[in-house]
């Protein structure tokens, strides 16, 4: 049997080529790819594993944290696949198993971390995909990254919808690289389209190019939207109809789901019940002329907060939020940061928080507490303090601000 198979350029999504052209560069160890619901990440991976490594010697091991969810997800993507690959080429080259697919010497293997034991041996794989990888924890991805090697160009493939933006792949992974961006464009055969979405898709690489970063939506999924040769794809109305309803009435779950944009889920258990960001939130520029309004929470895990405010006449806005990490998770901390932050301002500055700051506590020295320290720290600002001596009612509190948040929906 011949190692080659000619196929259509015309099967594959643009970012198909992208994962193409990612896998066969040996400088490339993490492939990243993130994207909305329907942005055929999991299907344009899976194609690359059946028909870019057809004839290879190159093994496969696919993670999911559930070993019950693989059957019906990443598995039947790869049994559709292969056996499309079948009925062309005539012959059983794609075997299937419980656990594993067998296409010539290639050998890809089907896991769920439900046991940790699962991440030893990786020494004999090639790949390591890890399907829906938001669904595992930061040290699962850390010791696979740390087992992974003996084998040149070998790389690590995750692929998630984005949910929480303090989720540890945007905090611990994303936000701790620095990025160069990439053209949404690779090349790819003649008829083949590889150009990504511009307003909506992204592809970024680290500085020392190890990672590839990669965030696709629904608008480039031919099988969704249609090809846009009008012949070929498929125009799923149904999936575009979600698509509109979903972006004019549920606009934080369009963000997320359609666009796949970091965000915060509403779960419905939420205080602020009345609080919609689409309503309640905008792009707000500072304002030099007007006092600003610093209000501290002392809570040091997993980090100190203030946030800072503006009042012009009875609106008030949100203008900035500071958040210091270890070891600079301390009053002072968040003042040096304030500082660095506003240091031309010049009109005025009102202080709140937490009326328990007030207390003395063991952090401080004796006749020191929270507010001694900003008061003293930020007096360039001439700051007036503004602290309750006790929190006010819970329920009132919350009535109070929901009802503020309902008015501007009026």
């Amino acid at each position: 049997m011949s190692q080659s198979l000619k196929v259509s350029p015309l099967l594959f999504n643009p970012l198909y080529w992208h994962i193409k052209e990612a896998f066969n560069d040996p400088n490339i160890f993490i492939i990243l790819i993130t994207g909305g619901s329907d942005a055929a990440k999991t299907y344009s991976l899976a194609q690359y594993f059946c028909f870019g490594t057809f004839g290879r010697s190159e093994n496969t091991i696919i993670f999911r944290k559930e070993s019950t969810s693989i059957v019906d997800s990443v598995f039947a993507d790869f049994k559709t696949i292969g056996e499309k690959i079948n009925k062309a080429i005539g012959i059983n080259h794609f075997k299937y198993f419980v656990n594993k697919v067998e296409a010539g010497q290639c050998r890809i293997r089907f896991r769920g971390l439900d046991d940790s034991e699962k991440v030893k041996g990786l020494a004999a794989y090639k790949y390591v995909f890890m399907n829906e990888v938001s669904s595992f924890e930061l040290g699962e991805y850390s010791e696979i990254k740390r087992r992974l090697r003996g084998q040149p160009g070998q790389k690590i493939i995750a692929d998630w919808n984005p949910i929480d933006e303090n989720h540890w792949l945007k905090t611990e992974v994303i936000d701790k690289e620095e990025w160069d961006n990439m053209p949404l464009t690779v090349p790819c055969p003649k008829g083949a389209i590889s150009q990504l979405d511009p307003e909506y898709s992204t592809k970024q690489i680290t500085k020392d190019g190890k990672i590839l970063f990669i965030k696709t939506t629904y608008r480039d999924n031919f099988w969704c939207t249609g090809h846009p040769d009008g012949k070929h794809g498929y125009k799923d109305e149904n999936s575009l109809y979600n698509f509109e309803q979903m972006k004019i009435k549920e606009p934080v779950f369009y963000n997320i789901y359609g666009l796949g944009n970091w965000g915060k889920l509403v779960t419905g258990g939420e205080f602020y019940k009345k609080f919609k960001a689409d309503k309640n939130c905008k792009v707000i520029d500072y304002d030099k002329d007007l006092p600003l309004h610093l209000s501290f929470d002392f809570n040091v895990n997993p980090g100190m907060h203030a946030t800072v405010w503006q009042i012009d006449e009875k609106k008030c806005w949100q203008v900035g939020e500071i958040i210091t990490k270890e070891p600079n998770n301390t009053t002072k901390g968040v003042c040096d940061e304030f500082i660095r932050i506003y240091r031309s301002h010049k009109s005025g500055l009102f202080i709140y928080g937490d009326p328990s700051g007030r207390n003395r506590s063991t952090r401080q020295e004796q006749g020191r507490n929270d507010y001694t320290i900003i008061m003293d720290e930020l007096k360039r600002f001439h700051p007036s303090l503004r602290v309750a001596f006790a929190h006010p009612n819970v329920k009132t509190r919350g009535d109070f601000i929901n009802s503020i948040f309902e008015s501007v929906h009026e």
